[in-house]
């Protein structure tokens, strides 16, 4: 096999391959053979069609599915040959198959980059200190009690905190117009003015108010936009949020005995309410942990990306694009429509594939550098932390292991944590004191940010 390799600009090269011609004959052969035995002909018994005639319908096609199957067998050899490591799907483009000098072809491909790491001290990272307060656990259960609101109409003008049903439409020469719209008196809305404007009014009422139309309007001539409007009020509805009692306990999965007994006290409802603050607390305390976590991860791999620059394969955006490009559709069609989605859309998803990619080139460059290998413990407490909430998680265990494309999921997921880790224990990491609602509502914090300003 002769190889020679072109490189044709950044990371695209072009892979001339010449094979003797007795391979390609060889196996030829051996497919006209295979067709004249399972081949049925008019006018021959199975399994005695003369070779010859069998070349003559069948040899153009025959010597096509033998080249195919030469090209990817060979192009894996000579990748080796090589030592090349392609990043993509090569384009095989055969040469004349009916060439008596030797079968030939050319392949076309991206390779991947060749990535020096650099001080992965150089690293900084903010890691958020916070730790989940009574406070916290209060305002979590009261905005679960207000997750379970029910609604009842009431026949007075709306207070602060009703729930009002109303009609927008743009006054004058606008055609703007929402119907049936829901939101919270006196509470933050899109259009502003619109709740505040609401409370004191009755169903039936209606005011005209000027607003904005908010930046997030389709049509772009109305972005920002001051206009005016007539609100009309269709309903009214007071809410009410559930007690603290056995019924809004066991709602959320919380029993009586939930804490060994202990809830049980009583028949006052407080040994219920410790354990499902309790179990509120747990979860809220996993939810911190596991968003400082990210934010540990995403800090990390940000910096890692400020610190490299390197070409990444143009094949490997593309691919990464058509994978969002299939998710758009539902985010901008309608009826089973799949439209062009728009151009700033694409440019986001794009500079997010690029931003994808970068990480997971620098990641792998750490894998190989540092020679780490996915801990299966590691990976077997993630796949039972998975499990745990089936109800029978040995089986849901079993199943993951069984699946090959779960479980490697999982070990790659495993494998970056790592990676991440690793980097941790060199970056200069300097602790921020923070709070739970902070740490749960912000990004990241900016690593390069002077915590004087």
């Amino acid at each position: 096999m002769q190889v020679s390799v072109e490189n044709t600009g950044g990371l695209e090269r072009r892979m001339h391959v010449r094979l003797d011609p007795e391979p390609f004959e060889e196996a030829f052969g051996r497919r006209l053979r295979e067709t004249a035995r399972t081949v049925r002909l008019n006018g021959f018994r199975p399994g005695k069609i003369p070779l010859k005639e069998v070349r003559r319908r069948f040899g153009t096609s025959i010597r096509a599915e033998v080249a195919v199957q030469l090209m990817q067998s060979s192009f894996q050899d000579a990748l080796h040959q090589e030592d090349l490591s392609p990043a993509g799907t090569p384009t095989l483009d055969p040469g004349d198959l009916e060439a008596t000098d030797g079968f030939q072809f050319t392949a076309t491909f991206e390779i991947l980059p060749e990535i020096e790491l650099g001080d992965l001290s150089r690293v900084q990272v903010k890691r958020p200190e916070a730790d989940v307060t009574d406070a916290d656990v209060d305002a979590m259960i009261d905005r679960l009690r207000k997750g379970r609101t029910t609604w009842n109409a009431v026949e007075r003008p709306a207070r602060a905190g009703d729930r009002v049903t109303a009609d927008l439409a743009q006054s004058g020469d606008g055609d703007f117009r929402h119907e049936g719209m829901s939101f919270l008196a006196g509470e933050e809305f899109f259009f502003p003015n619109v709740a505040d404007a609401a409370v004191g009014m009755a169903s039936g009422d209606t005011k005209r108010i000027t607003s904005t139309f908010p930046e997030a309007m389709a049509d772009e001539d109305l972005r920002g936009r001051e206009a005016e409007f007539d609100l009309t009020v269709r309903e009214i509805a007071e809410g009410r949020a559930p007690d603290l009692d056995e019924a809004f306990f066991a709602s959320f999965g919380v029993a009586a005995d939930s804490e060994g007994g202990e809830a049980s006290e009583g028949k006052d409802g407080h040994g219920s309410e410790d354990a499902f603050r309790t179990a509120v607390r747990k979860d809220m305390e996993g939810r911190l942990t596991a968003t400082i976590k990210g934010q540990l991860a995403s800090q990390v791999m940000g910096q890692m990306v400020d610190l490299h620059a390197f070409e990444i394969p143009m094949c490997m955006v593309a691919e990464r694009l058509e994978q969002i490009r299939a998710e758009l559709p539902q985010l901008f069609g309608a009826d089973g429509e799949t439209p062009e989605p728009p151009e700033a859309a694409l440019t986001i998803a794009r500079r997010e594939a690029e931003k994808s990619i970068r990480e997971m080139l620098l990641t792998r460059a750490v894998i190989e550098r540092e020679g780490l290998t996915v801990d299966a413990g590691r990976v077997r407490g993630r796949i039972e932390e998975l499990a745990s909430s089936y109800e029978n998680p040995e089986q849901v265990v079993n199943w993951y292991y069984s699946q090959d494309n779960l479980l490697q999921r999982v070990e790659s997921d495993v494998l970056r944590e790592q990676v991440v880790d690793y980097v941790l224990s060199v970056a200069d990491v300097a602790a921020v004191p923070s709070s739970h609602d902070d740490v749960m509502a912000g990004p990241a914090p900016d690593p390069t940010e002077d915590e004087d300003t």
